[in-house]
């Protein structure tokens, strides 16, 4: 029982490492190498812009106060998404799906915590 445990969690943290990773490599060579926004075709850009809000800069603003509640908020739903998937992974359940968002979600409060904002660099746009 044990070692199906182990071997379960070993699996949820190699997903878990190979998102973040991801995440982070795609993010450095944005940051590094996008200087100028490349058009691909009328309704996909790639450009560089740091998000200080949510999804889709839903909420952004450029007060401090505004940013930091923001950014704490966020960090309280990460650690709400970590119990619960620590719940799932109790009652035998797949995570991948929890890991792959607690990935992306940490790298992301990294990016507020590093740079201000939340590396971002595809658009996607009609008009």
């Amino acid at each position: 029982m044990k070692q199906v445990l182990l071997k379960r969690l070993f699996k949820y943290i190699l997903w878990f490492a190979t998102v973040f990773i991801a995440d982070r490599v795609t993010k450095f060579y944005a940051l590094n190498m996008l200087t100028t926004k490349y058009d691909i075709n009328p309704f996909l850009q790639f450009k560089l812009v740091f998000n200080r809000g949510v999804s889709w800069g839903m909420f952004h603003s450029e007060h401090t106060g505004f940013f930091t509640l923001l950014t704490l908020f966020i960090i309280a739903i990460i650690v709400l998404l970590f119990m619960y998937t620590v719940h799932k992974t109790c009652n035998s359940k797949n995570i991948y799906a929890e890991c792959a968002v607690l990935a992306g979600a940490i790298s992301n409060v990294i990016d507020r915590i590093l740079y201000g904002g939340v590396i971002a660099f595809i658009h996607v746009h009609i008009g």
